[in-house]
Order: C-alpha cells, then structure tokens, then sequence
C-alpha cells in the first residue's frame, strides 16, 4: 500500500454547490484494513475556505512530521471521501508530509463530534 493513515495527499475534490472539481491536499484518516479490503481510501479535505467555520479542524506544524511543510488550511471534517488509488494526483508535492497518529486520530473524533453524532 503506497500511502498509509495521516499521510498528505493531493485529490480532486467536487466542490459543493459549484457543480466542477478543484485539487486540493487531503489527510487519509482511514487505517491499512480499508485499503486491503476495498481498494479505497478516506481522506478529509484540506482547504482555505472560510465558509463552515464550525467543521474546521485547525492545523498546527507540530502536528506533522515535517513542520515546515504542513498544508496550508484547515481540516474540514464535512469534506470527507473515498478514493481510489488512481485519483490520487502524483507530482512533486503528493506524499509531502504525514500527520501524526495522534492528531489524525483527534481529526477523526473532530469529524464524528461535529458531522456525525446529533446534538
């Protein structure tokens, strides 16, 4: 499996209510089992965007292996999918940084918090 769990990877994302892709840098939040058994991995979307503020996980250089190549914005635990090994983009930046374990898992309860459970 080229890429593992925290790893930073570049992704054409479909933009909500803009109905055209962008690429953007995302998290792989899912563990090696996903990919062994599916093919696929679960990323969350890493994007400037100031609209839903309230499903913005903050990234910090300290939550990354290499701090001074953290991507630049936030989390958005809302912007979350599946992808195939083959729509991840391959250049210069793929495979950049990694998030540590720790805040990947922190991202992950981020996530469920926020989108997931109900008030």
């Amino acid at each position: 499996m080229p890429f593992q769990r925290g790893d930073i990877i570049e992704l054409p994302f479909l933009i909500p209510g803009k109905n055209r892709t962008e690429v953007h840098p995302a998290i792989i939040i899912s563990n090696n089992l996903v990919h062994e058994n599916e093919g696929i991995y679960i990323c969350v979307m890493v994007t400037h965007s100031e609209l839903h503020e309230f499903f913005a996980f903050d990234l910090a250089p300290d939550m990354f292996v290499n701090a001074r190549n953290v991507p630049e914005g936030k989390a958005k635990a809302h912007l979350v999918a599946y992808v195939l090994e083959s729509q991840v983009i391959s250049n210069s930046s793929t495979k950049r940084n990694k998030m540590k374990h720790v805040y990947v898992d922190k991202l992950v309860h981020f996530i469920s918090d926020t989108v997931l459970f109900e008030d």
